[in-house]
């Protein structure tokens, strides 16, 4: 898997494909650029023989029901002979762990506003039934203004993550069945590490840490002081029983947005971003660890050449070939977008049909049919 800067280009006749972009440079994880947008490629041979083949298709086809600012969205999906290719929202800041490695921690100002982000994109996935499970440093991304935004949706993660528990919670490694809380508990880990500069539950080896995060208490260290509802909002969101959880009772999220830390957040400016950063992210320098892109660009094996002979997808010749070729499918937003355009017109239609099949008194509930109706009267009156 690679992933590289791509700016999409105004498309030629034919389906869509890699020529439909032009390749600006190979990045390793996370980078700092001008692009439109991260192309991501998956090498159908490798994805088959590390058995990956279904999670992948599944990210694909749940990014594709997913639309949110604070989420790295789908743009486009298409594939050829060697490749699937998902082309993704280009986030130009970097990771936060990289940030964290740099600065060693977040001022508290900071991690508020990290936190209030977070809250709108984790429930809107969770209102889509979507839990993701992986939240951590690593998987929020900033933009080039510094807005923090969720992404890697790929279930494969739990093949991986058997070997780190440190941002589980206790009722996910116990065993006892789950659902969306444990997103909370996952972000109260992500604040704790952002304010202090290291996980909250920590040991010499897996078992021990998965021991004190089911069994060991909390401790904030004392080497630096954050206010006490910062302290409480963490404090709550790591409640070992998730019953008693923050965002986990009747009220769900909104207990979240009500508590006092989160006090004077205008949530509905949020998702569109009007919230001013208090960090943000130099556009001077790369905001990634360039020994990671090196290393990523030495051990590619199969590097992305958009000028190969041969791109159209081949006839598959074994059973996880035909599931990629018949499930990867081609994807493009703006084709979305003016499906739902045409669909709102639709909707618009009939009610204005509906509308003045009623009559009048019916025709004056309607945005749209009261103007047309003003306009008649407007008319009648200088005849």
């Amino acid at each position: 898997m690679g992933k590289c800067f791509s700016k999409s280009k105004d498309a030629d006749e034919g389906p869509l494909s890699l020529r439909h972009f032009d390749l600006l440079r190979s990045v390793g994880r996370g980078a700092f650029g001008k692009a439109l947008y991260a192309m991501k490629y998956i090498n159908k041979e490798k994805c088959i023989n590390q058995k990956a083949v279904k999670n992948t298709i599944f990210e694909r086809n749940l990014l594709v029901d997913l639309e949110h600012p604070l989420i790295v969205n789908l743009r486009y999906s298409f594939q050829d002979d060697e490749n699937m290719f998902m082309v993704l929202d280009l986030m130009l800041g970097g990771d936060l762990k990289y940030h964290l490695q740099q600065t060693g921690a977040f001022p508290e100002d900071a991690v508020r506003l990290y936190a209030a982000e977070m809250v709108c994109s984790v429930d809107y996935l969770h209102t889509q039934g979507v839990v993701h499970r992986d939240i951590k440093p690593d998987n929020l991304l900033l933009d080039e203004k510094g807005h923090v935004h969720l992404t890697d949706f790929n279930s494969h993660i739990w093949v991986r993550m058997i070997f780190d528990y440190s941002s589980l919670a206790p009722e996910v490694i116990l065993r006892h069945g789950y659902r969306d809380e444990v997103d909370w508990w996952s972000m109260g880990v992500v604040l704790f590490e952002l304010l202090f500069g290291k996980r909250p539950f920590r040991g010499k080896n897996a078992k021990e840490v998965a021991s004190r995060i089911c069994k060991g208490p909390l401790q904030f260290p004392a080497s630096r002081e954050v206010s006490e509802e910062c302290y409480d909002f963490i404090a709550k969101l790591l409640k070992k029983d998730s019953t008693e959880r923050l965002g986990c009772g009747p009220k769900g999220v909104d207990n979240i947005k009500a508590h006092p830390f989160l006090k004077g957040i205008d949530w509905s400016l949020v998702p569109e971003k009007q919230l001013r950063p208090v960090f943000a992210p130099d556009p001077e320098r790369p905001n990634f660890n360039a020994m990671f892109e090196a290393e990523d660009i030495l051990m590619e094996d199969k590097p992305l050449k958009k000028n190969r002979k041969t791109m159209l997808v081949k006839e598959p010749t074994t059973d996880d070939e035909r599931y990629i070729q018949e499930d990867f499918k081609v994807f493009d937003f703006k084709l979305r977008e003016d499906v739902a355009n045409r669909e709102e017109l639709v909707r618009e239609s009939m009610a204005l049909e509906k509308a003045q099949e009623n009559g009048p008194s019916r025709l004056s509930m309607l945005p749209v049919a009261s103007t047309m109706q003003d306009q008649e009267l407007d008319d009648s009156k200088e005849s």
